[in-house]
Formats: structure tokens, C-alpha cells, sequence
């Protein structure tokens, strides 16, 4: 997935010591605890054009799977992470919320934006989320797909008294 404007509400804040702070949502970070609670737990790729260590620090604590920063082109660091994932297409749900993301939106077995993405975007997914970007869009998603592979009711019940 993207960050800025998936993850997080996709306003920079830049301290003079140039340090970023991104403001995430918790229920998207409990997201990534609750997916590695699966029996087949799901790997994750985070995709970004800008590079920022809150996002590498967010990654390690995360345990992400692979995490490409600062690159100017997307598509190309899909395929790498592609291949080292060892992946195909159809495997691969994106999030994305801008035009920058559609080289890899468009090849995805999954493709998803944000309420809040641009218009092209919303009109070149398979599924918008009921929320903005940085406002649980992630977990929305996670959801959606456990859902569908009949895991989330497994996962509820281990949180049920």
C-alpha cells in the first residue's frame, strides 16, 4: 500500500530539523497485529515516493514485509517487491489514493483507494472505502478481505468474552 493519504491523513508536517511527523490510526496498526494473527498470515509491502524515517521506524515496529521509500516510480518497485514476495498479480491487493499508485492499481488481483482519493482513482478500483485516508482505511480493507476468505469471524471470536 501507499502511505501518505492511505495510512496516514496525508498531511506532511516537516520540523525544522526536517524530521516528518505522519499521524496514524490505531485501529489501522492493530490491523497489521490482527492479520499476523491469521493461520496463514498475510505479508505487506508499503510503496512510497517520499522518504521519511517515521515511516521506516512504523515498518520495523510493524514487522512490514518490504518497504520501498523515496522511489519516483512505483510500478517498477511493485515488481521487485513482487518477485522478492514471490507473488503474482491476482495475489496482491494495493491501496492507493493518487496518480502515482495506478501502474500498480492497475495490475492488482485487488485494487482499493480511500473515500477521499482522487476521482480517477475512485473510478479505477474495484473497491473505495467508506472512509478517508489516515482514518482506518487499511483495517477497512483488512476486514474486507478476512471477511472474505471466512477468517474474520475467528478472529472476532478470540476477542469475545
Amino acid at each position: 500500500m501507499d502511505i501518505d493519504g492511505v495510512l496516514t491523513p496525508g498531511h506532511v508536517v516537516v520540523l525544522d530539523s526536517g524530521e516528518e511527523i505522519k499521524s496514524w490510526h490505531v485501529r489501522d496498526r492493530f490491523g497489521f497485529v490482527l492479520a499476523r494473527q491469521c493461520k496463514n498470515p498475510f505479508r505487506f509491502a508499503w510503496i512510497s515516493g517520499r522518504q521519511s524515517n517515521a515511516v521506516r521506524r512504523a515498518a520495523q515496529e510493524l514487522k512490514i514485509d518490504a518497504c520501498e521509500l523515496g522511489t519516483p516510480d512505483k510500478g517498477q518497485s511493485y515488481v521487485k517487491i513482487k518477485k522478492q514476495l514471490g507473488v503474482e498479480d491476482r495475489e496482491v491487493a494495493f491501496i492507493g489514493d493518487d496518480l502515482t499508485d495506478l501502474p500498480v492499481l492497475s495490475r492488482v488481483g485487488l485494487a482499493c483507494s480511500p473515500h477521499d482519493a482522487s476521482k480517477d482513482i475512485r473510478q479505477s478500483v474495484h473497491y473505495v472505502t467508506s472512509v478517508p485516508g489516515g482514518q482506518g482505511v487499511f483495517r477497512e480493507v483488512l476486514e474486507l478481505i478476512l471477511q472474505s476468505q471466512g477468517l474474520w469471524k475467528g478472529l472476532l471470536d478470540r476477542y469475545r468474552a
